[in-house]
């Protein structure tokens, strides 16, 4: 569910404590996620930015090789 918290963080901002859960548990209901299972997968973000109207762009950090390689690239501008 990391994935859903974090998108409702970005579209509904806490005022303090941010890092808490609980300050997002109110706007669960206000992101729609039918259909979407969890962990969410790759092949699943398209569906979940149409179903929110946003675009999402995941990305994966290489500690060993110190590197950003790109997982996921909206398709939407």
């Amino acid at each position: 569910m990391c994935f859903k918290w974090c998108h409702i963080a970005h579209k509904f901002h806490a005022a303090d404590h941010k890092q808490r859960v609980t300050k997002y548990i109110k706007h669960e209901k206000d992101v729609d996620y039918t259909g979407i299972t969890f962990p969410v997968k790759l092949n699943q973000i398209s569906k979940i930015e149409k179903l929110s109207e946003i675009n999402f762009n995941i990305f994966h950090f290489d500690d060993e090789e110190k590197y950003v390689l790109p997982l996921y690239i909206s398709d939407s501008e």
